[in-house]
């Protein structure tokens, strides 16, 4: 047959009157057309049409039924796969799903279209996604699938509510065993802690998450009831525990504190502090341990370590007088006198009556500069207890501090005759006599300080310096270094053993301990002064007017440090610098004999022969004041010299006058003269006849310049030279002539005529005074028979001087010195 809508044709085996045939496909009512017709209306079948062959009908109804048996089985496993989806538990999606229009998905069924199955579903779909977080929305939750299972349209929602009101209760009992487990650690914790009510509170917190009645809220109580009876029974033998180790604690801190107080009782301080430090260690809260490791840390002289101490007791326990009296000591030693002074306040107001905190308190007043009251103090203290040495003592440094010398002797007296000096007694009874004069005194007073105390670093700097004084240098080294020893970090020993080094000679060792106190202070002036001073006694002039410039530099107005740049430039031959610092010198401290004496060597060198004399007169009227009879003789020697050499200049210009005046030869300034290098020097020749003036291009040293070359005759010539000072220390060096110095009046004599030996002669057969006596001369001679004399004056240290180099042909030397020496004097008189 043939559908009369969709036109597919399908095939029926037996048409039965009164059934209602349908399109296998689109489900349309179809009924028999044809002769057989009257079967769909309730007719008899009427026999087959002839038409259709038997065989073909039944090929077809096999077919049908087969299709049809594959359709049920795939229908039944479509219903299967739906029944497994829906049974899968908790937030399964419902089947079969259609679309409300808006994106959302409807889990009505298709056979359930009421407006109560919608809503139904959509209170199920928000329930599924619901996660309750608190007991309360727990609670709303299972009431409201309750509700919706009440209202289940079908057995498999109502299904599925239950096993989603299981899987809720299974994920609240899993919350609640492990909220269950937390609080009965916390209870343990608070019985641990002794704390009953912190676990009773704990336990009521959780007590609401059980469920009334329940058998699983039995066992989590019958479970907290053996966690805590347990967390009990380990309390109270943890408790047992605590206590025997506590009462073992107890036994080893007083071991300890008693070997510590056996230990300071035979004078071993570190074991003594270590042993109160185990003390310490097994009750931190001990004051009395602290206390007693406080003293041994002040024996120790480790008062930093005192102090914290010292502090923690003051501020754990209401402490007596003397605590109060040790952190006053600890500090003033510290160097912290105004701390001091308030401990020993302090002291004072707890027991006034102790003498030594009256005198503890007038030493750290004295130390911050308060001298009247530090002397009320101490005449407290003597009030109190008469013999009070600490207070004397007090009272003799405010007499020393007032240049009452004599008195603070006579007061430190009184506690050598009452028998009980200490170190520091005879320290200060040693500085008081050495103002006084009695050097010999005060050394003996420093050699029983030190047998009294051999670590008091005060006595040993002071025995330094009068040693130093007295000219026993290795007695001050060994007495500087023993204070270094005692305290490295101390200055002023670097100091004085670094001087005692230089007058000792041993300059190396004194620029070690120069170097070692500027390397911890680079602004300390003296010690800038003093490797100044080394440098220059080791001829490092340029190293030590560097010095002086750093020292000058950190302190203007050091009248030491502008003397000695002054000496430094002179013996570099700046002249004009060196009086310009001797000057300044002068200026800050006019009775700076050693300026006026050097100024005035340094005029001299400058031809300024009657400034030197005034310098040299003013040098000898402060040395007479200072009884400097050493200085004075030798600025009056120089005087005398200058003297001389003024009269000799004199009478050579008059007996120059006298020869003018006969031969009617032109004034002086009108002779022939040789300008060099701008005007600074010139040299005037008398224009004798046979002599020429002429410019020397070539120099026979190399460590000077050419000036001028006089002829008389082929036989001699005679070069006058300007030498440039470091040349000539420079072509020293060149030489090997390490032994001569520029302090030798014969230096530059002694150099130039050693390198005209290395060049080409073969002795140097004189060293003499030529007929000038201010004339030191060599003579080489060389292996072809010619002689060079070299000739300079005795004081050459001037930056540039002339040096006259004469040249003898072979055979003329003899015949033509003494002629030379007249016409060098002739120079040197008149230059």
């Amino acid at each position: 047959m043939r559908c009369p809508q969709c036109r597919v044709e399908f095939d029926i085996d037996r048409w039965r009157p009164g059934e209602d045939y349908r399109c296998p496909r689109c489900q349309v009512p179809v009924e028999k057309a044809g002769p057989d017709a009257g079967i769909a209306n309730g007719e008899t079948a009427s026999p087959e049409p002839a038409s259709a062959p038997p065989q073909e009908t039944g090929r077809w109804t096999a077919r049908w039924r087969a299709a049809l048996g594959v359709l049920c089985l795939m229908v039944l496993v479509v219903l299967a796969a739906a029944m497994a989806i829906r049974a899968s538990g908790v937030g399964s999606s419902p089947s079969p799903e259609r679309s409300d229009g808006e994106g959302e998905t409807d889990s009505t069924p298709a056979n359930a279209a009421s407006p109560a199955h919608h809503e139904f579903y959509r209170r199920l779909d928000a329930a599924r996604a619901l996660v309750p977080t608190t007991q309360e929305e727990f609670q709303n939750l299972m009431e409201e699938l309750e509700e919706l299972a009440s209202m289940a349209p079908v057995e498999e929602d109502r299904e599925e509510i239950v096993r989603l009101e299981q899987g809720l209760r299974e994920r609240a009992q899993t919350e609640n065993t492990r909220a269950l487990e937390l609080t009965i650690r916390r209870v343990e914790d608070a019985l641990e802690r002794r704390e009953e009510d912190a676990a009773q509170a704990e336990l009521g917190r959780f007590r609401p998450l059980l469920d009334a009645g329940g058998e699983w809220q039995r066992r989590a109580d019958a479970e907290v009831a053996e966690r805590v009876d347990r967390a009990r029974r380990i309390r109270t033998e943890a408790e047992a525990a605590r206590e025997k180790s506590r009462e073992s604690r107890e036994r080893a801190f007083r071991e300890h504190l008693a070997r510590g107080a056996s230990l300071e009782a035979a004078g071993d301080d570190e074991g003594a502090a270590a042993s109160y430090s185990m003390a310490i260690n097994l009750d931190p809260e001990s004051a009395e341990a602290r206390l007693a490791r406080a003293r041994a840390f002040w024996r120790l002289g480790r008062l930093g370590e005192a102090v914290r101490d010292l502090d923690w007791v003051l501020a754990h326990d209401s402490a007596p007088a003397d605590v109060w009296a040790l952190r006053a000591r600890c500090r003033q030693l510290a160097g912290e006198p105004r701390g001091a002074a308030g401990d020993w306040t302090r002291a004072i107001e707890l027991e006034p009556g102790r003498a030594e905190y009256h005198a503890g308190r007038a030493r750290a007043r004295l130390d911050l500069d308060d001298p009247d009251r530090a002397l009320e103090d101490s005449a407290l203290a003597l009030r109190i207890d008469p013999g009070c040495r600490e207070a004397r003592i007090v009272a003799a440094r405010v007499w020393i501090a007032r240049k009452e010398y004599q008195r603070a002797v006579e007061a430190l007296d009184l506690i050598v005759r009452a028998g009980n000096p200490d170190a520091e007694t005879h320290f200060w009874r040693a500085v008081a006599r050495l103002e006084t004069g009695d050097a010999d005194g005060a050394m003996e007073d420093c050699v029983q300080a030190i047998n009294l105390d051999a670590n008091y670093r005060l006595t040993y700097k002071l025995l330094g310096d009068l040693r130093l004084a007295k000219g026993q240098m290795e007695g001050a080294i060994s007495a500087y270094s023993r204070a270094i020893q005692i305290k490295p970090d101390w200055t002023d020993a670097y100091l004085g053993r670094a001087l005692a080094y230089r007058l000792s000679g041993q300059l190396d060792s004194a620029l070690r301990d120069y170097g070692a106190v500027l390397a911890r202070d680079e602004k300390n002036v003296e010690a800038w002064l003093g490797q100044g001073k080394v440098r220059m006694e080791k001829k490092e002039f340029r190293l030590a007017a560097g010095d002086f410039d750093r020292a000058l530099a950190l302190d203007p107005g050091n009248a030491e440090a502008h003397f000695q740049g002054g000496r430094a430039d002179q013996e570099m031959g700046l002249l004009e610098k060196a009086i310009e610092h001797f000057g300044r010198a002068i200026a800050l401290d006019p009775d700076h004999a050693f300026a006026h004496l050097y100024r005035g060597l340094a005029r001299r060198e400058l031809g300024d022969l009657e400034g030197a004399i005034r310098d040299w007169e003013k040098a000898v009227e402060i040395s007479g004041r200072l009884l400097d009879l050493q200085m004075v003789n030798l600025a009056k020697v120089w005087i005398r010299e200058t003297r001389e050499e003024i009269d000799r200049i004199e009478a050579w210009e008059r007996l120059q006058e006298q020869q003018r005046s006969e031969e009617d030869l032109p004034a002086q300034d009108d002779w022939p003269s040789f300008t060099f290098e701008g005007g600074k020097k010139s040299i005037r020749v008398p224009p004798d006849r046979g002599w020429c003036l002429a410019a020397d291009a070539r120099s026979p040293f190399d460590a000077a310049r050419g000036l001028f070359c006089l002829e008389r005759h082929p036989n001699v010539t005679i070069h006058c030279v300007v030498f440039e000072f470091y040349k000539v220390y420079e072509a020293r060096t060149s030489k090997g002539l390490q032994g001569v110095t520029g302090d030798n009046p014969t230096f530059l004599a002694e150099v130039a005529a050693q390198i005209y030996k290395d060049n080409g002669g073969s002795e140097i057969t004189e060293r003499s005074r030529s007929a000038d006596s201010r004339l030191y001369q060599y003579v080489v001679r060389n292996p072809d028979g010619t002689h060079v004399l070299v000739a300079t004056t005795l004081r050459n240290r001037t930056q540039e001087t002339h040096m006259f180099i004469v040249e003898f042909a072979s055979g003329a030397y003899d015949t033509e010195r003494g002629a030379i020496d007249g016409i060098l004097a002739t120079f040197v008189a008149n230059p």
